[in-house]
């Protein structure tokens, strides 16, 4: 089969995270099939330093992460570990806080 990607995990290079138009300290991507501009669909690696935050933004459709290691604290003050989060239309992100566990 010649339409497939495959991306190996353990060999990706990793860039500043810069989809809100501004560097975001703490945060880096590799993106996979995601395009800002055909709605900011697709999939992307997202690698998060202890304590980085991503700034506020608003999802006009669903977004889904899987959390590998570390935990998640999301603005109700929910903890995920080691999940698939799927948070849903006109889903709001005010403040994610990664800590790493170890």
């Amino acid at each position: 089969m010649t339409n497939r990607k495959i991306t190996d995990l353990y060999d990706v290079e990793f860039t500043p995270f810069d989809n809100y138009g501004v560097v975001v300290p703490g945060m880096s991507w590799h993106k996979i099939s995601y395009n800002k501009e055909n709605g900011g669909n697709g999939t992307y690696l997202l690698k998060m330093e202890p304590n980085a935050k991503s700034l506020p933004h608003m999802h006009t459709g669903f977004e889904e992460f899987l959390m590998l290691e570390g935990e998640l604290t999301d603005p109700d003050n929910k903890v995920f570990k080691k999940v698939i989060l799927l948070l849903l239309n006109q889903a709001q992100h005010i403040r994610l806080l990664l800590k790493m566990v170890a």
